[in-house]
């Protein structure tokens, strides 16, 4: 054996299996301690590797587990909501039927039943539309298939799409929309732009410098004196702001201070000093989102981008505004109406006392949306017919002469005194309650100016007492109920000190309907002077085309007037010197045009502007409406379009003037056709027009219903309610693409779009473990559509439905279903709406009962299987551990010892050198 005191190999091994021992010894200790066998990879590679895929997958398991208890807990609280609709369709049901026996019912006690349906139906569409989980709605309609996917060009999805969202309405949507039906748009009609003020400036007859002041500058041919104080304000699509200017402000100052407010007026400003235009752009796309006026700043009513401030609708920079408006008297008070003035005691201008306004309803068309105000009050044949039913209370007689308008009050006196009350349009209620009171001459009949009350007492001893109430919906209820809708109107309505009430349109020009509202049926309404020559336009009317050119005397720039001949006036400064004989021709674009088109003839110099505009307006064939103010020819159509064309007007063969021509406002709102199939398999097309007041003026909708108006309805009304869908059933949003144009709005691909379904509860661990949640809009506007629907398909019977406008709960309560004898078809839809809440509850119940739950059940197992499996592979065997243990201590000691006895092996050198 040899002996080294540099190298001592048997300490050298004894220290490695010692290191290697204690190695074995601390993992022990670490996996006793801890009870888990693979502590960090290098334990067991493959065995970390498969344990962790398992804890990832329990993780997501649990996850999945707690998902589906949320989504059992969204459906029960669903469900719980159809519990109480339920409830509530049922007592609908008994009402309908009690309306039903119509032998021994009379009007107060349809009244009655009616007036507590129409509180069901709106606790319908209340709790609809408040039932939620969380923040999430469940039954408005929010969680079924009306949101439409992405959008596709030639069937290929692109990168980017113009579209931000595409959705209809199912409560204005009777007919409905076939299961998974594509959707087809059209490219747009025409191309949308950005609503823009210009105007040129000129210094010197040379464009204006942008450091040049205002004051001294001229403005398209008018100098500017600008004072101190003069202001301009710009009213944006997003907002206004007033700018005041002095004499010093500049050009590039005005532009600057514009910009600086762009973020809150949503425009901006620019000035091109090589050519002098100085221009306001809206920075949204649209029409009508712009509008300038300004102070007086020439002494003739022009100011700063402003054509005329004084009036607004004569000013060819600014934006047409139109108003319904009209005098309100109080007959009460003998003055001015106010907000709390009675509708029965109003006198309106001209037109007469609104004395029959119970039942009666205020229809305002606004910019893709429609609603109607329902008037209630006493009526003229209230008090007959109370007096009528109390006449053996006292002494005499009343009669009304319907054919001479007369109301006869005759006492019981020898002979008898006979009162005669000639009753006209004028004549208000009140009126008619103090005369039958006065005249009978008779204590038992009492009037009551104070409260607007008459009774009539039994003379008989301890006889009760019964009271007449005159009761009216008031002006200011009008008044809200407008502008409590302003954003789907786009308008308001307001009253002055005055008693001159107004409906304003802020955006697209409105229509006002009403019902007639006058005792002797002479048609008339509230700021509507006679419903009979517009109820039809009305259903028609879209928001306006307007057409306008401005008009000149040949030898002066003084405006024309209607008598003016038009061979004799300019027309942008070119004459019309060769219009005799010349041909304007109109189109409205309806589906049946007329054969041959309207045509107006110039015939000689003496065919004037008035001859023009009586053709437009008297000719049944033009749905449009023509005048002339302060020199400009105007045309509004009622339609969706009118088309006008004309000869040349001009003899300058380089100017080929015609009246309509490309210098012409045109007004115009770009559409898209879109194209569905309904739920009986029909295909529809419905024209979506952009709406100027929307966001960024990039939303469109339908602002007519599809199909053919309904007729038959009480007092024979043409009604704008149409069979397969109503205005505002489809909504679309466009996306702006660039800064200088709407992307793909122009392209000439037409794009698709496939229904389907967001809302999912994810009821597993892996992508693609998700169950669907639909739940139907059930608001009053949506439930019992299925009985028009079933009606339509059954082409054996007749539809009733259709002709009297039952499409759904709402309906039955907006035509006061009960009240007009029409019980019958009101349980049909009732009956419909009822299977439709059941099947739905079904539909939810199924997926819970079938699905959800089997699944938490099956989620639950996996759960515990997989962790078994996990702790297999991952946690100790205690009894094997504690052997490795107990072996590996044992051998940590005696490599310790071996160790010490190999460290002694060199001491045998001191040995060898000690014996010499």
């Amino acid at each position: 054996m040899t002996i080294r005191m540099n190298f001592n190999n048997a300490a050298i091994r004894s220290q490695l299996n010692l290191t290697t021992v204690n190695r074995l010894l601390g993992s022990s200790i670490e996996r006793l301690s801890s009870g888990v066998r693979i502590n960090r990879s290098a334990d067991d590679p493959a065995a970390m590797s498969i344990a962790n895929r398992m804890r990832y997958q329990l993780n997501s398991l649990n996850t999945a587990v707690s998902n589906s208890e949320n989504g059992i807990n969204m459906l029960q609280t669903a469900e719980g909501a159809m519990d109480e609709l339920a409830n509530a369709l049922n007592t609908m049901r008994t009402l309908a039927l009690d309306a039903a026996n119509e032998a021994v019912n009379d009007p107060a006690r349809l009244t009655a039943l009616q007036n507590d349906f129409d509180a069901i139906t709106a606790s319908i569409t209340r709790l609809a539309k408040n039932a939620t989980f969380g923040s999430i709605p469940l039954l408005d309609g929010s969680q079924s298939q009306n949101t439409l996917g992405r959008v596709a060009r030639n069937g290929t999805p692109p990168a980017i799409t113009s579209i931000e969202a595409l959705k209809h309405d199912v409560t204005a949507m009777p007919a409905g929309i076939q299961e998974g039906s594509p959707i087809a748009l059209d490219p747009l009609t025409s191309p949308l732009s950005k609503e823009r003020i210009q105007v040129s400036l000129n210094d010197g007859g040379a464009p204006a410098a942008a450091n040049a002041t205002l004051n001294g500058v001229e403005q398209n041919g008018q100098t500017l004196n600008v004072s101190q104080g003069h202001q301009v304000t710009v009213n944006g699509p997003s907002g206004s702001k007033t700018f005041t200017l002095n004499p010093n402000t500049t050009i590039q100052s005005f532009v600057d201070q514009v910009n600086e407010s762009s973020d809150l007026l949503g425009a901006s400003a620019s000035y091109n000093p090589s050519d002098g235009q100085l221009v306001i752009e809206s920075g949204h796309f649209g029409h009508g989102s712009l509008s300038i006026t300004s102070s007086d700043m020439s002494g003739t009513g022009v100011g700063l981008l402003d054509g005329n401030t004084a009036d607004p609708d004569s000013n060819p920079l600014a934006v047409p505004r139109e108003a319904h408006a009209m005098t309100l008297e109080d007959l009460r008070r003998g003055g001015a109406a106010d907000r709390d003035s009675l509708m029965v005691d109003v006198l309106a201008d001209g037109f007469g006392s609104f004395a029959d306004v119970d039942g009666k309803r205020i229809t305002l068309y606004g910019e893709g949306y429609a609603d109607s105000f329902l008037l209630e009050g006493t009526s003229f044949d209230d008090i007959l017919g109370f007096v009528d039913e109390h006449a053996d209370w006292f002494q005499g007689s009343v009669v009304w002469d319907a054919g001479n308008q007369e109301l006869t009050v005759s006492d019981d006196d020898t002979p008898p005194n006979v009162e005669v009350l000639s009753v006209d349009n004028a004549t208000s209620l009140h009126e008619v309650m103090e005369f039958i009171a006065t005249h009978l001459n008779s204590p038992q009949v009492q009037y009551n100016a104070g409260s607007g009350t008459i009774s009539i007492t039994d003379p008989d001893p301890g006889g009760e007492t019964a009271e007449l109430s005159l009761e009216s919906t008031t002006v200011g209820d009008f008044i809200d109920w407008v502008n409590d809708r302003q954003d789907k109107l786009g308008a308001s309505a307001s009253i002055d000190g005055a008693g001159r009430l107004a409906v304003t349109a802020h955006g697209d020009p409105i229509i006002l309907h009403s019902e007639d509202l006058s005792q002797f049926g002479v048609g008339y309404g509230i700021l509507d002077g006679n419903s009979a020559e517009i109820e039809d336009a009305a259903a028609a009317r879209v928001a306006p085309l307007l057409y306008e050119v401005g008009l000149t005397h040949a030898d002066s720039k003084a405006p024309a007037i209607a008598s003016d001949p038009i061979s004799s006036l300019r027309l942008n400064g070119i004459a019309l010197d060769d219009a005799i004989g010349k041909t304007i021709t109109f189109d409205d674009g309806s589906v049946v045009a007329p054969d041959p088109l309207p045509v107006f003839e110039i015939i000689d110099t003496t065919t004037s502007i008035q001859d023009l505009i009586d053709f437009v307006n008297t000719n049944p064939d033009i749905n449009a409406q023509a005048d002339l103010h302060n020199g400009q020819l105007r045309i509004r159509a009622l339609g969706s379009q009118l088309d006008i064309s004309s000869d040349t007007l001009s003899a300058d063969v380089e100017n080929p003037t015609r009246i309509w021509d490309a210098d012409s406002r045109i007004d115009t709102h770009p559409s898209r056709q879109l194209t569905y199939t309904d739920a009986s398999g029909n295909e529809q097309q419905v024209t979506l027009y952009q709406r100027s007041g929307s966001r960024d003026g990039l939303g469109f909708t339908n602002l007519t219903g599809i199909g053919e108006p309904i007729y038959g309805l009480r007092n024979q009304e043409t009604t704008p309610l149409s069979r397969i869908a109503n205005a505002g059933a489809w909504s679309l949003q466009m996306r702006d693409m660039s800064d200088d144009n709407p992307g793909l709005f122009s392209d000439s691909s037409q794009a698709h779009a496939q229904r389907q379904h967001a809302s999912f509860i994810q009821i597993g661990a892996n992508a693609g473990d998700k169950s669907q949640i639909e739940i139907s809009d059930m608001r009053a506007g949506a439930l019992g559509q299925s009985a028009y629907r079933q009606q339509v398909a059954d082409t054996s019977s007749p539809n009733t439905l259709l002709e009297k406008g039952f499409f759904s709960i709402e309906d039955l309560t907006q035509r006061q279903a009960l009240l007009e004898g029409d019980a019958q078809d009101a349980l049909a839809v009732i009956d419909a709406a009822i299977d439709e809440v059941s099947t739905m509850r079904g539909r939810l119940g199924a997926q819970q009962a079938s699905l959800l739950e089997p699944t938490v059940n099956n989620l639950r197992l996996g759960i515990e299987n997989l962790t078994a499996s996990e702790s297999r592979i991952r946690d100790i065997d205690f009894a094997e551990e504690s052997a490795n243990f107990a072996r590996h201590q044992i051998m940590y000691e005696a490599a310790t010892a071996m160790l010490a006895q190999a460290n002694q092996v060199p001491q045998s050198i001191l040995q060898l050198l000690g014996g010499r």
